[in-house]
């Protein structure tokens, strides 16, 4: 089992990428817990797929954090999902978009 540290703010997640994920006694992607600081990423699944869900675990962290959750109606799977889709496509296609927010750290 590999164990990632991913700062947000002021907290520390860990981020941990092992075999099956299970969520309510569903098998997942992966999953994330606001109480626990904590992000599972399933190794099961393809390369592109652990990719897409490690993103989208962090849009979920986003949403909390952003207090979105408090609002009405504020639909966070179709959100988090929408973009995580959109945003794993830019950085695999786009490199050097990580390398250029990484360059002035």
């Amino acid at each position: 089992m590999r164990v990632e540290k991913l700062k947000v703010g002021l907290h520390t997640y860990a981020v941990s990428f092992h075999g099956a994920v299970m969520h309510e006694d569903n098998a997942v992607y992966g999953r994330h817990c606001a109480d626990t600081f904590s992000i599972e990423v399933s190794t099961s699944a393809p390369r592109s797929t652990q990719v897409e869900s490690l993103i989208h675990e962090i849009f979920h962290v986003c949403y909390h954090f952003s207090y979105l959750w408090k609002q009405k109606n504020a639909p966070e799977e179709e959100v988090v999902s929408r973009m995580a889709f959109i945003y794993a496509s830019i950085l695999v296609e786009n490199p050097w978009v990580l390398q250029f927010i990484q360059e002035e750290r």
